[in-house]
Order: structure tokens, then C-alpha cells, then sequence
């Protein structure tokens, strides 16, 4: 006879089942068909058979099988649940339903917890639908009531909005949208406030709208730096100095860049108060800025070289920004035709020139001369010119300079004599200055080398800040010792970059405008060779101001200069020009005739007008705003268009005439020209890139062109309106975020350095911090460590209590595991203060689906896209046969399409850098000695035997299955030795490839990167590159130096083989001079591969293909591996896409915890025999 008794527990009751030895059931052992339809576990107790699940109905199931009921079943049949204390799950437990068909009831989105026997449901999805609770669990009314508010509270994008956010997911400029989806995303957010700190790249103004508009998780593939080549000249303390100096002469105080801190570094300089002209964006007005820090990257890959009408010429990464006549835009957008806005005239032309003494305009005049003409020798100088006159006033000057500094304590001489004369041939007159004190004055005070060669030359800093009246000074005495002077243009030329650049700073703050080019023609100091020289010219309208401003010292060309000034010289040239027309061509558009907008409309079309048309038309827009032109025209007699005209002016819209004048406004601000972009080109760099970093403004002057950089996620913040933004991130990225707000101007406090509290106790020893005072203007911010927030009592409570609008989690994935400490810290924080949160990772799922669900719980996306966490897990997942949720290849499709269309904004590798080649992967099979490998294996069986042999009976499946899932470090001890043995093939193989790609200079065409994983494996193979010839390695705990040392070598092509640990070398690095690899081992995560493959995969690789090796060992579990990835992959491609098939074998389909659970099995069953 059967029976079932029940044994009654307010948490965990159990039924007792009793029946014969034997027994069966369908033709089978009822014991077997117990263990297979029961939904918990069985066990005998020693008396009689217990199970603590039987099933939904559990009294009618038992009866169907044939089982009679001691008593009615009057407590623990149905699942009951309590409302957690963190009001964002329920408590249920399962009761005599059992775990699995309780599971079955709840859906996957409730997770286990063993130690509790219960399981956490998602308060959303207590009611699937947003009404309805789940059938057969008693939930409280509370409980009810709150899920159907988290519903009913959160609402999905209009079907407008919708459509508008699916082109935005993948734009990577505004471009790349209609109108009308920019339009919509506006009125839906709105626009960034003036305050705010930066203007946005287009992809990222794209990015931040459409989070703001509800696309909650940034999940962007990581991108390149914005910065400069070395050379690049910038305007500092109002000198010109390369970027490369300025960056040597800081660099004792460099650290790493908390962002980057594998190659990128940045110098604190705000002590040193270094002033740059700026912008004030949109307004366009000049203003200066201190620089707060410099910054520099390596970096290898390509870079665009930029050409301007005006001779400009900067070389910068594709991403750097400039201020455009069509606002920020990066270089890679640029084309042959775009106008950059450029250094213009400042306040300091409008100003005095100031009082300079009679001494420091004699020393100016002595210099000019011999920059220009100057020849140094051994004891002095030599200056050649055919007016005798002007070199009589110089000898004059020099003498009177040595007698205020008292320089004629050795002897000093000037003299002037003739040169051998050349019939027909004017004579040449020589100047000689000698004086050995000098030369030491210059040095010492100057900071004037002696003997520099003419390339090497400079305007000395003094000159270049010093008053208007010392600078006026040295350009007429340097035009007359170097100028041509003719009827349409005044030259000059230098073999020094530097000087010609000064000399055009220095005209450009007086409002006149120089052009420089560089040509080649014969060295004029009697070397005979041909050089490149740069050529500086002034013409037209500028012509005139620099002969009636600055004019050329007295002297032959002064004369000339006056006479021609007397005749008409050629006006076509007009360097002063404003790109307006696309501006003024909206309001022609309207109905306003071209003819009363001024006379730049009225010529043949084109982007820019003269500046003096471009101040008409402005102020003819202000009349139309203010009314006077309506008047004025109807004031005038009868004409043809009179009526039209009126009509067209009445009917303008007054947002659009604003807009307009506006941007006339910021074309035409005053200290700002432009200049037309005449060539572009792509050239390859690698070394080291820089930036300057300007708190205030965040633009600068290089190359005399005003560049840009920034971030993104902090302005959809903004356009969110919030007023208390808290951001959580990994503790080495606390100090970049910190500096990202201050650039935006948002004013922000670090939580994580020391005890943070909303008010600083009266009486304490301890140094503590606070948030910001909130402002009625703008946001304040406060960034916490993910990691501290999670360990640290009493700082969630805090910072709850300071209630964020809204929180940006930065590397969100580090918050995969629902449940896990971290996660839940993050995820409570927000639920508690009711914040909209912004995740922002590039890996938003390594593995698995369900890696999805705390991203989506803290966007809110989790009801507004999913309806609950149970449909996101319910179609995209699967419990295996352990329990554990792996992906669904059933839910691929339906994952796929929610995620691109709903969910994230996601541009990746290939959107971005399509000229990419292709990576080419593949096996290499390898018969290695098996003795470690196998001693390993034995290890592990003596492991399990001492378990199995302490256990006493012999263990059920589902007991070896827990042993097994918390022993999975037997694993990871049978792949390390699987790499171990494949270490003598793999010494054989990188000392063939670099005996194969050497060449005959030495240098290797392909190096070879080898990846390791394990330290077991690395070690193993470092005690053998000593002994190959070319080889090298980059190992965890090696110092920064020697590894950059290494990179560089690499890089050079000094290094045939490099041997990098995928812990030490797998991110922030270039090796893009190779173009071969070889994995020895590999991860079981796809992302952790891809990062390793993309050290030589990245923009700078030149090669056709990228090839990718990987030692596979059959009789290992390289197999086992390469199927997890394979599994991994398919999904990751099918779902958020990229390249993550780094897979190279795929015939093996046993899990790793599978492998661990038939090793037990064997051994029991080996025991057992």
C-alpha cells in the first residue's frame, strides 16, 4: 500500500512516502519514477522515503499516482511570499509545490537562494501583465499594489519619439537624421543650457539626446583619443611653443590618466596659471582661459593632416574638434571648403601700445636685424645689407645697448666695411657685433641660444608678450632687413617654421592677416643646397593696414614702401572673410530679397562674404527684428517688389530670424577670422599624441585654430533635468569623472576619498567630505566607487538621503550577477531615492542574457521595454540541467530586435572604423607532451576520491552536481596544465617566425604576439624567450618603463616575438606593427579575447588580413573551451552584435561543470566497482 504523510513546517514541510520494495509504477521502479516526476528533491530518512516538492496540486498528483492521504494536506500546499525589507522583491517559498514547478509557476526571472530555501521574485513581476498577480502564490495586498505601480509609473517613448531613437541608435552624427527626428528628440528634451561646460562631438550629441529620451543604456564600443601631433604650435602666456615642449618641460610631474592609466598620462599645471585665447561657445567671442592640466597618449594609427588657405597646418586624430562656421565639428569631418574659425585681431590692438624704454626698444631693433639677417660666428654676429644707412643706426643701437648693461668690460666692436664689389651689382655693406657678453646676455636673459641655425630660430618670449609698442617695433625693423616689397604684396621668408608662425601671431593680434606657404628654393647662407622655406605674404586690403599700423623701419624699403602706397595695388585679394551665405540664404528662403540683406548676396553664390558685408547684412537683420526695415519699406515709393517685400518681412518667423542672428553674431565676433580648409589628407602616425585641458571654456588656439574635447553621458544628465546627479564608477575612474563634470560645469565631490556624510560633525579628528550646495542654475554632482558603495555601511543610507535625480552607473557590466553585492548596492540606491538611471558600458552582456537584468531593473527599461524581468528571461533563456540559465538560441531574434530598437545606443568598431582588414582565425592542432597534463588529472581524481570517501554512502546526481558547481577550480587546474604542455610547441613555433620574417637590416617585417593566460603557463614559457634570439615579453609586475620601452621596440620592429599575458598586456596598448598572432591558451569569455585580438586590430593596422592562431590540444580541454566560446558567440553576435566568434573549434558541447560531473560520476563508479 502507498501512503503519504504529511509533516507539517511553517517554512520547509515535507511529505513522508511509504511503499513496498520493488514497487512499480508504469512498468518501471516507482523509485525511479518518483526521483524523475517529483519537483524537489527525494531522500530516504532512514524509515521511509521524504520529498519537500511534489508539484502544483501536490494532494491531486499524489492521489493519481496511487498514493492515500493519512490526512487531508491543511497547511504548506500552496507558496507563500513576504515582501522583502528592500521592497523591491518578494520572498516566496515554494512549499510543498517544490522548487522546480514553483520555478515553472514564478518564471526565470526569480533567482534561488539555497541558503534560505526561497526564491527573490521582481516585485514587477508579481503581476506579468501589470494587473493580474500570478496565480496559485498568495501575495499580500501590498505587495500587489506595489508592483502595479511600478507599472503603471513607468511609460514607454510616444510611437513618434520610438521611430526617431531606432535611426538614432546607430548614428554617429546628427547628419545621420532627418530633421523631423531631430526635431522630435528637441521637443521632447529640450537643449543643453548655455552654461554647460562643452560642445558635444556628433555622435555624442546623437548619443546624449536619445538617452535622455528614454535609451537609457550607452553602450558605445570604446573609442580614440582627440589630440594633437607634438609638433603642433599653441598659443601659451601669448608665445607659440610646440605642444612636445610644453608637455617636456612639465613632465616631472606626470601620472597616469585614471581613465587610460596603461598609456596615457597627465601633468597637473595650475599653479603654473598658463593663460590660452579661447572661445566662449556658441557666442563665438574671444576670451582667454587657464589650462588646467597636459595630457599625453600613445597612440599608432591614422591621423588627419589639415591645410588652410591661410598656410595653417595641423595634424591631429580623427576625433579632435574644431569650431567651425557649423559649430564643433571633428576632423574627420571635414572636407576641402570648411571654414575653421581662426586666432583674429584681440583687444590688445584696440588698446595703447604701451611704455617701453629707449633701452628695450634698442635691444628689439638689434634683434629684429639679426633674426632676419644675422650670421653667427665665434665672437658675435654678421648682418649683410645693401643700405648703409640702416646698419649705422644699428651699429649705433648695439653700441648704446652694451653701454646701459655695461657689456664693455671685454672687448666689443661694431664695424661696418664693404664687400668685395660686383660689377653691376650694388655694394653689400657688413655689420659686425662682436662682444663675448652678448652673446652670454642673450643666452642667460634671453634665452637665446648662440649659433642657432636659420631653421632654429625664434622671436624671443619677451618680444611676443610684451607691449604693442615693443611688437610694432620688431616687425618694422625685421620687414626691413627680410621683406620684398612690391605693388600687390609684401614677403618674407624663413628656413624656421616657428618664426614665420610668430610673426603671423603677432600681425593677426593687429587685425592684418598674413598667408604662409611652404616652398623649396636655394639656401641663400653659401651651402649651395635646396630647403624648404617658409614664405609669409601680405596682400590686399592688408597690405594697406600694415603700411599705415606698422610700416617698415626708415630706410630704402621704407621709401619704397611709401611710394607704393601712393598708387593703386590689386584689391582682389580679401583675407577677411565670413562664411555667413548658408545663414542669410534661410532668410532670402523666407521672401526677403537678396538685395536688403546686403551686398554679399548679390554676387555669384558662394560660403563667405567679406567681413565688412558680413557686418551689414548683421545689422541689416537687427533693423528687420527690431522693425525699422518693415517701416523703412513702406515708407518707400511704389515698386515691383515692394508688396512682396513687405509681406516677406511680416510673415518671418521670428525664431528663425533670432537663430540667424545669432549665428551672424557668432560669425562675426570680434578676435575671431576664418579660414577655409584647403586639403585634407589621412597620414599614419606613431608616438605620442597631446592636449591641453581647459576647465573653463575647453577650447584653445593650435596652429592658430580653435580645437575642442569632451564626454557625454554627463549631458544627457543635464538634459534630464537634474538637479543632483550621483555618479557610480570603478575606483579608477573616480578622478577622470571628477574632471569630466568640472569641464561640463558641474561642480562635484568625491564620496570615495574619505568619510562622506550631508554635515560634517561638530566635534571630530577625521578629515570628511560633503556634497556640493545645490544651485539654482545647474546641477552638482557626487561620484562614489562602485566597490565602496558596496562595502562601506552607512554610505548608501547618506547618499540616499541626499536623493540624486538621477545616477550614471560607468562600467555597469561589473554588475552582471543579479544579486550580487555590488549590484544590489546600486540597484537599491537608486529604487530608494526614485532616480532615472543612465548605464554606460561597452560590454553590456560577456555571456548570457541574464546578465541583462540589473542594467535593465536600474534603467527602468525592465517594465517599460520587457513588461518584467520574467519576459526578458522567459524568451531569451533556458535552465540547463543544473539549474543555471544559459541563453536560448529560440530568443535571439526577438533579444535582438528589443535591444537595437528599444533599448540601447550601441556604435561599434566597425561603424566607426569600416577600413579595418579582416581577422582571419584559425587551429592549429598540436600532439604536445602529456606528463603535466596528466599529472594534473591525477591530482584531481585524489581530490575527488577524499571527497567521495568522507561523503560515506555513495553521493545522488544532484549531490555530486552542488560538489561539482563549487569546485569548478579543478578545472581551471586541468587547464593550466593543458597550456603547460603546449609550451614546447609553442617556443618552437615563435622561434621559426622569427628566423622567417627577419630581414637582412635586422629589423623583423611581421613580429609575432604570443598570448598567454594563466601565470602558470606565462612563467613556464618566460624561462625559455631568454634563449630565443628576438624575442620578448610583457608580463604582469613589470614596470611601466621597461614595458613602454618594450611597445616602442615592438613597434620599430626590434622585437620578433613579444609574449604577453592577456592580464597584463590584453587592453590599452597598440601593437599594430603585427599582424600575426598566437594564442597558447585562451579565456572562456569572448569579450576578454576580442580585447587581446584588438591590439593589432585597430586603426593604424595596415596589413590585408589580421591572422589568429590558437594551440589546440584534443586530448586536453582546449576543445571544451573553444565550444564555450563558440555557444558565447553566437549569442553576443546574434544579440548586440560586433565580432565575438573567436572560437576555433566548436565539436565539443560539454560545459565545464559537465566535465567536473562525469570526472565524479567515473570515480564513483570506480570506487564502487
Amino acid at each position: 500500500m502507498r501512503t503519504a504523510t504529511l509533516k507539517p513546517d511553517r517554512r520547509a514541510p515535507t511529505v513522508e512516502l511509504r511503499f513496498p520494495k520493488g514497487e512499480k509504477h508504469r512498468g518501471r521502479p516507482l523509485i525511479d519514477f518518483l526521483r524523475k516526476h517529483l519537483s524537489g528533491s527525494i531522500w530516504w530518512n532512514g524509515d521511509a522515503w521524504e520529498t519537500n516538492g511534489i508539484g502544483v496540486s501536490p494532494e491531486a498528483l499524489l492521489v493519481r499516482w496511487g498514493f492515500t492521504l493519512t490526512a487531508p494536506f491543511e497547511s504548506g500546499v500552496t507558496p507563500v511570499s513576504k515582501l522583502s525589507t528592500n521592497r523591491r522583491h518578494v520572498l516566496v517559498r515554494p512549499m510543498l509545490v517544490g522548487r522546480a514547478a514553483c520555478q515553472e509557476m514564478l518564471g526565470l526571472s526569480a533567482t534561488w537562494d539555497a541558503k534560505r530555501g526561497l526564491f527573490l521574485l521582481p516585485i514587477a513581476d508579481i503581476c506579468p501583465n501589470g494587473n493580474t498577480p500570478i496565480s496559485g502564490v498568495r501575495f499580500s495586498a501590498e505587495a500587489i499594489e506595489l508592483a502595479r505601480r511600478r507599472h503603471t509609473h513607468t511609460s514607454a517613448p510616444s510611437a513618434r519619439l520610438q521611430e526617431a531613437l531606432v535611426h538614432a541608435s546607430t548614428a554617429t552624427s546628427p547628419k545621420d537624421l532627418s530633421r523631423a527626428d531631430r526635431d522630435v528628440m528637441v521637443a521632447a528634451v529640450g537643449r543643453l543650457p548655455d552654461w554647460f561646460g562643452i560642445d558635444l562631438f556628433g555622435y555624442q550629441k546623437v548619443g546624449a539626446m536619445a538617452v535622455a529620451c528614454g535609451r537609457r543604456l550607452l553602450a558605445d564600443e570604446p573609442g580614440i583619443g582627440k589630440c594633437l601631433d607634438g609638433r603642433t604650435l599653441v598659443e601659451v602666456d601669448g608665445d607659440l611653443i610646440r605642444i612636445a615642449d610644453l608637455w617636456n618641460q612639465n613632465s616631472a610631474g606626470a601620472y597616469p590618466d585614471q581613465e587610460n592609466p596603461d598609456f596615457a598620462e597627465l601633468v597637473d599645471v595650475q599653479d603654473k596659471h598658463y593663460q590660452v585665447p579661447s572661445l566662449s561657445t556658441p557666442s563665438g567671442q574671444q576670451t582667454n582661459a587657464t589650462v588646467s592640466h597636459l595630457y599625453r597618449q600613445r597612440y599608432d594609427g591614422q591621423m588627419i593632416r589639415i591645410q588652410t588657405r591661410s598656410g595653417r597646418r595641423i595634424t591631429c586624430t580623427p576625433q579632435h574638434r574644431f569650431w567651425t562656421s557649423e559649430g564643433w565639428l571633428q576632423a574627420g569631418e571635414l572636407s576641402a571648403g570648411s571654414w575653421l574659425s581662426s586666432r583674429g585681431a584681440s583687444d590688445q590692438a584696440e588698446q595703447t601700445d604701451g611704455h617701453c624704454s629707449a633701452l628695450e626698444l634698442a635691444m628689439v631693433r638689434v634683434l629684429a636685424w639679426q633674426i632676419a639677417e644675422g650670421a653667427d660666428t665665434h665672437a658675435g654676429s654678421t648682418l649683410d645689407n645693401t643700405d648703409r644707412q640702416a646698419l649705422e643706426r644699428l651699429r649705433r643701437d648695439f653700441m648704446f645697448i652694451c653701454d646701459e648693461l655695461s657689456l664693455t668690460s671685454r672687448p666689443t666692436k661694431a664695424q661696418i666695411r664693404s664687400s668685395p664689389h660686383v660689377e653691376g651689382h650694388r655694394p653689400i655693406w657688413k655689420l659686425t657685433l662682436n662682444s663675448r657678453n652678448w652673446i652670454r646676455y642673450q643666452k642667460n636673459n634671453l634665452g637665446i641660444p648662440h649659433g642657432l641655425r636659420s631653421a632654429e630660430r625664434f622671436v624671443p618670449h619677451f618680444i611676443m608678450t610684451g607691449p604693442v609698442l615693443l611688437q610694432r617695433e620688431f616687425l618694422r625693423h625685421y620687414f626691413a632687413g627680410e621683406a620684398f616689397v612690391s605693388r600687390n604684396a609684401i614677403e618674407v621668408s624663413s628656413a624656421s617654421q616657428l618664426l614665420i608662425q610668430q610673426v603671423q601671431l603677432m600681425l593677426s593680434r593687429l587685425g592684418i592677416t598674413m598667408n604662409s606657404k611652404a616652398t623649396w628654393k636655394w639656401a641663400t647662407n653659401g651651402t649651395g643646397i635646396k630647403r624648404q622655406y617658409w614664405r609669409g605674404v601680405i596682400a590686399g586690403q592688408d597690405w594697406d593696414r600694415f603700411a599705415s599700423q606698422i610700416g617698415i623701419a626708415d630706410g630704402e624699403k621704407a621709401d619704397l614702401m611709401h611710394t607704393l602706397a601712393q598708387t593703386p595695388h590689386s584689391e582682389s585679394v580679401v583675407n577677411h572673410r565670413s562664411p555667413c551665405m548658408a545663414t542669410l540664404r534661410r532668410i532670402e528662403s523666407a521672401g526677403v530679397p537678396a538685395r536688403r540683406l546686403g551686398p554679399g548676396l548679390r554676387s555669384k553664390p558662394r560660403m563667405a562674404a567679406s567681413r565688412q558685408s558680413a557686418d551689414e547684412s548683421l545689422e541689416i537683420l537687427r533693423r528687420i527684428e527690431s522693425g525699422e526695415l518693415l517701416r523703412a519699406v513702406k515708407e518707400e515709393a511704389n515698386g515691383r517688389w515692394k508688396e512682396a517685400t513687405i509681406r516677406a518681412l511680416s510673415e518671418l518667423d521670428g525664431a528663425v530670424l533670432a537663430d540667424c542672428i545669432d549665428r551672424m553674431e557668432a560669425l562675426c565676433a570680434p578676435g575671431v577670422d576664418w579660414d577655409e580648409v584647403q586639403e585634407v589628407e589621412t597620414v599614419h602616425h606613431s608616438g605620442y599624441i597631446y592636449d591641453l585641458v581647459v576647465p573653463e571654456t575647453h577650447c584653445y588656439v593650435a596652429s592658430g585654430l580653435y580645437t575642442h574635447n569632451t564626454y557625454q553621458s554627463i549631458a544627457a544628465a543635464v538634459l534630464m533635468g537634474a538637479s543632483r546627479i550621483l555618479v557610480v564608477s570603478p575606483p579608477l575612474a573616480i578622478t577622470n569623472w571628477l574632471r569630466e563634470l568640472e569641464r561640463c560645469g558641474v561642480v562635484a565631490a568625491d564620496s570615495t576619498a574619505r568619510n562622506f556624510a550631508l554635515k560634517v560633525p561638530d566635534k571630530t579628528r577625521k578629515r570628511w567630505v560633503t556634497p556640493p550646495p545645490c544651485r539654482a542654475d545647474r546641477p552638482v554632482a557626487v561620484v562614489v566607487s562602485d566597490s565602496l558603495l558596496a562595502q562601506r555601511d552607512g554610505l548608501a543610507p547618506t547618499l540616499t538621503e541626499w536623493s540624486p535625480d538621477v545616477v550614471i552607473w560607468d562600467e555597469a557590466h561589473r554588475g552582471k550577477t543579479y544579486g550580487s553585492k555590488r549590484s544590489e548596492a546600486v540597484l537599491q540606491l537608486t529604487h530608494d531615492c526614485s532616480a532615472a538611471g543612465i548605464a554606460v558600458t561597452g560590454t553590456p552582456m560577456l555571456k548570457s542574457p541574464a546578465e541583462l537584468a540589473p542594467l535593465m531593473e536600474f534603467t527602468g527599461q525592465d517594465v517599460s521595454v520587457f513588461g518584467g524581468l520574467r519576459q526578458l528571461l522567459d524568451h531569451t533563456c533556458t535552465l540547463d540541467r543544473y539549474g543555471r540559465l544559459r541563453p536560448s538560441r529560440k530568443g535571439e531574434d526577438w533579444l535582438q530586435e528589443r535591444l537595437t530598437g528599444q533599448v540601447m545606443i550601441r556604435r561599434t568598431k566597425k561603424q566607426v572604423s569600416p577600413q579595418l582588414p579582416a581577422k582571419h582565425r584559425y587551429p592549429i592542432y598540436v600532439d604536445a607532451p602529456m606528463a603535466s597534463f596528466n599529472k594534473a588529472h591525477k591530482e584531481v581524481n585524489q581530490k575527488i576520491d577524499q571527497w567521495l570517501t568522507q561523503h560515506g554512502a555513495f553521493p545522488d546526481d544532484e549531490t555530486i552536481l552542488d560538489y561539482a558547481s563549487g569546485n569548478l577550480g579543478y578545472i581551471s587546474q586541468l587547464r593550466k596544465a593543458a597550456g603547460v604542455c603546449k609550451v614546447p610547441v609553442a617556443e618552437e613555433m615563435i622561434a621559426q617566425h622569427i628566423e622567417q620574417t627577419r630581414t637582412s637590416s635586422g629589423v623583423y617585417s611581421d613580429p609575432l604576439i604570443v598570448w598567454t593566460h594563466h601565470k602558470e603557463v606565462t612563467e613556464a614559457l618566460a624561462e625559455r624567450v631568454p634563449s630565443i634570439d628576438g624575442a620578448a615579453m610583457i608580463i604582469g609586475g613589470m614596470s611601466r618603463a621597461r614595458r613602454d620601452q618594450l611597445i616602442d621596440e615592438f613597434q620599430a620592429g626590434h622585437v620578433g616575438a613579444l609574449i604577453c599575458s592577456t592580464h597584463a598586456a590584453g587592453v590599452a596598448i597598440t601593437l599594430t606593427r603585427c599582424h600575426t598572432m598566437l594564442f597558447v591558451e585562451t579565456d572562456w569569455t569572448p569579450g576578454i579575447v576580442v580585447q587581446a585580438e584588438d591590439r593589432a586590430h585597430r586603426t593604424g593596422q595596415t596589413a590585408e588580413q589580421v591572422s589568429i592562431g590558437t594551440l589546440v590540444c584534443k586530448e586536453t580541454l582546449d576543445p571544451i573551451v573553444q565550444a564555450t566560446l563558440h555557444r558565447k558567440a553566437q549569442f553576443l553576435d546574434a544579440t548586440i552584435g560586433g565580432d565575438n566568434s573567436v572560437y576555433v573549434d566548436e565539436d565539443d558541447e560539454l560545459t565545464a561543470t559537465d566535465v567536473l560531473v562525469n570526472l565524479v560520476q567515473a570515480r564513483r563508479e570506480t570506487l564502487g566497482a
